[in-house]
């Protein structure tokens, strides 16, 4: 009698019980991932495909004329250009290619108020409390530098990530923040459940309350079906990088449980030529756990470790991750790696750690205190 034979004929109820579990588990699992593409119509986004589409996110070509922005994204609205910046002190270009054009007009949104806008011609202007600053350039077009008020010698910033959709939590988060004279606000991801565009629309309304900039990259709930494509055409790229009071900050699209070839890449390279003391890292999963849970941290343990090491050679300080309902924070390498996903998703009940994100203090020594929004 042949091996598959003597598997047909073995009653369930005489498999050990761990390889009982274990079929159970790979079967729940395999349903999970049915539903979840039913629920999206579609399959998961991959990381080349966000990666790429960010690139293209911070471009507008038209037939007359050619904008472009740093770090962020750009669009026409009723005639106007509008740009959305993805940095404190974004540049921004326009380039002419009709003459018969006699002026540009537009804005610029998501900037730190009193932020100034200093044209080719020496003239400035100001951003004001709605984040917002509105934009001339004559027909030639040409280059719109930016400054923060105060040079950004002092810094403090919030990060929060899993909001998941929860208007009360991050209403609670804004109130909290406006308050604390930060100089921007850091999302980590996953603000929506099953990316759903109205989630993506809620998060774009809810996130205008703030008085500082909002940064985002995406989770693996925004990678879900086609409307994460909505997301970075509005918020820009979730893989990008600025530099401000001689700090780095690089921010990572890890909603795959790992980075795309394009990502790394851009990462590795970028990481070669960083001149600054301070290096931090932003993205949603944690390359690396510091308890045995896989779906925690990313899928290929090898890759994440790797990455680390890469990270702690490089001379990055500090990675601040999400995806875990949770707070911890733990040394691998020489990275200090703070996991906190409490902005509004339904929290782990392990360490207490409750709805919260992370206010981060940049002085002498970098301070980061978890702030309740219990």
């Amino acid at each position: 009698m042949g091996k598959t034979e003597i598997l047909r004929l073995m009653p369930q109820n005489d498999m050990p019980r761990i390889v009982r579990l274990k079929m159970k588990r790979i079967k729940n699992r395999f349903y999970l991932f049915i539903l979840l593409v039913l629920i999206t119509g579609c399959w998961v986004s991959s990381a080349d495909e966000r990666f790429l589409r960010g690139e293209e996110a911070r471009r507008l070509v038209r037939g007359n004329y050619e904008a472009w922005i740093s770090a962020g994204s750009v669009r026409e609205e009723n005639g106007d250009l509008v740009f959305w910046a993805s940095e404190p002190e974004p540049v921004i270009q326009v380039l002419t290619r009709d003459i018969s054009f006699s002026y540009y007009t537009g804005r610029i949104e998501n900037l730190l108020p009193g932020t100034q806008l200093i044209y080719p011609d020496g003239s400035t202007a100001t951003a004001g409390i709605d984040r917002k600053a509105n934009i001339y350039l004559p027909s030639g077009g040409g280059i719109i530098n930016t400054r923060i008020p105060g040079g950004g010698k002092t810094l403090k910033f919030a990060v929060i990530s899993d909001n998941h959709n929860n208007q009360e939590v991050f209403e609670k988060f804004i109130e909290d923040v406006n308050g604390r004279g930060i100089s921007f606000v850091i999302s980590l991801g996953d603000f929506t459940v099953f990316d759903g565009k109205p989630e993506i629309e809620n998060t774009i309304e809810w996130s205008s309350g703030l008085k500082v900039p909002f940064y985002v990259t995406l989770g693996n709930h925004e990678s879900y079906g086609s409307n994460w494509e909505m997301a970075i055409d509005h918020f820009g790229a979730s893989s990008y990088s600025f530099s401000l009071a001689g700090n780095r900050f690089i921010v990572l699209d890890s909603a795959n449980y790992g980075l795309g070839g394009e990502t790394r890449d851009w990462f590795l390279d970028l990481l070669g030529a960083v001149t600054e003391k301070n290096i931090m890292v932003f993205t949603h999963v944690s390359p690396v756990e510091d308890i045995d849970n896989r779906a925690l941290a990313f899928k290929d343990q090898k890759e994440g470790q790797e990455l680390i090491s890469v990270m702690t050679q490089a001379g990055v300080n500090y990675l601040f991750a999400g995806h875990a309902h949770s707070y911890r924070h733990f040394k691998f390498g020489g990275v200090e790696i703070y996991v906190s996903g409490g902005g509004g998703g339904i929290t782990e009940k392990i360490n207490g750690a409750g709805y919260h994100y992370l206010l981060v203090e940049l002085g002498q020594e970098i301070q980061v205190r978890r702030i309740s929004l219990e």
